[in-house]
């Protein structure tokens, strides 16, 4: 709803994403194979290994640095995104519309209240294996 021109701008986006991700991932698992060779099979953490054997420890806690920092992104992409789902679904009349009732800064609070809620129940139900 808030994008310029969709039905040029989504396709390549989307294929663009695809692309850069799907070199990134071949880049990370051809210097992954390359480092660790057989013992990759076996190991838990290949990109902290693989960190470890460039840089020492140094290089393990780094990478373990960015990848919490990759998972606060998401996390964080993902607080936007989903009360603004739920505010398309009640703009389409899929369900109901006093969710999109947005408050005085323009923000739908009823959709973020209920993705929060949702958020904590599940975050709540189990332990962290069961939630992977």
């Amino acid at each position: 709803g808030e994008m310029r021109n969709p039905q040029r701008n989504v396709p390549i986006a989307v294929m663009t994403g695809i692309l850069c991700c799907a070199i990134i991932y071949l880049l990370v698992q051809m210097i992954c194979t390359s480092n660790l060779g057989p013992a990759l099979a076996s190991s838990t953490t290949p990109l902290a290994d693989v960190a470890e054997g460039f840089f020492g420890s140094y290089g393990k806690f780094l990478c373990s640095l960015l990848m919490l920092t990759s998972i606060g992104g998401v996390t964080i992409a993902c607080s936007f995104i989903t009360p603004r789902s739920g505010s398309a679904l009640s703009e389409d009349r899929m369900i109901p519309q006093k969710i999109m009732q947005l408050n005085r800064f323009g923000s739908p609070y009823i959709a973020i209240m209920i993705s929060v809620v949702l958020t904590v129940i599940v975050a709540l139900s189990g332990s962290f294996v069961e939630l992977i």
